[in-house]
């Protein structure tokens, strides 16, 4: 298991860079699990 845990200011592109990664990653390898989770709960909508 591998885990990435990104942190940073409002703004700076966490969610971006996970959502790059997740589509890199699943690019790479389709038959992996890549599991998201943004623990902001300030965040009602995802992008």
């Amino acid at each position: 298991m591998l885990l990435n845990y990104f942190i940073g200011t409002a703004g700076s592109g966490k969610s971006t860079l996970t959502a790059n990664l997740k589509t890199y990653i699943l690019n790479r390898n389709p038959e992996v699990s890549v599991i998201t989770l943004n623990l902001d709960p300030g965040v009602k909508n995802m992008p």
